[in-house]
């Protein structure tokens, strides 16, 4: 059986702090409610400093088919890091698991954005590491994301290097 979540094409997305792509979920199954959960190990390499890695479970609502923050997933780079040439590498695993998105977030810690929250999902709820087991899927979406950049003067027309995107 097919998968009940699927994502779109990337596109190209910048505002006035960050550069990268955007794609968006969806969903098969109008009225299903629950979460899409995505698991992301996020590494960050500037010039001369260590890569940091974060590890975190991010979380999106879905009541009746209506997946919140209308289904966008970011991948972005603050434009900030304009000041030394760097990498960030993202590789995520997402998937769809049904039931009451109230009662999910409080279960697996995520109801409100706490201590262990990732500060690399922005807006989303989310939790440091995997989730329990028994919320966890071998299905869904697998996509990569890796870009890397020069340092640059300013942030004002920071472009980057390279930036390659696939899925599993």
């Amino acid at each position: 059986m097919p998968s009940t979540l699927a994502v779109s094409r990337y596109k190209r997305f910048s505002n006035a702090s960050d550069i990268g792509h955007v794609a968006s979920f969806r969903l098969r199954g109008k009225e299903l409610s629950g979460l899409v959960l995505q698991y992301v190990k996020h590494r960050t390499c500037f010039a001369d400093e260590p890569t940091k890695t974060r590890r975190f479970t991010e979380a999106w609502r879905v009541d009746r088919g209506k997946i919140a923050h209308g289904g966008k997933d970011y991948f972005l780079i603050p434009r900030q890091y304009h000041q030394s040439s760097g990498t960030v590498s993202l590789s995520a695993h997402a998937w769809f698991v049904k039931g009451d998105p109230d009662e999910l977030l409080k279960a697996l810690g995520m109801a409100d954005k706490g201590v262990n929250a990732s500060p690399v999902s922005g807006m989303l709820p989310s939790e440091k590491g995997k989730v329990p087991e028994k919320y966890r899927r071998s299905t869904g979406v697998r996509r990569n994301w890796c870009v890397s950049w020069s340092k640059q003067p300013t942030a004002k027309g920071f472009k980057v290097d390279q930036s390659v995107h696939w899925r599993d």
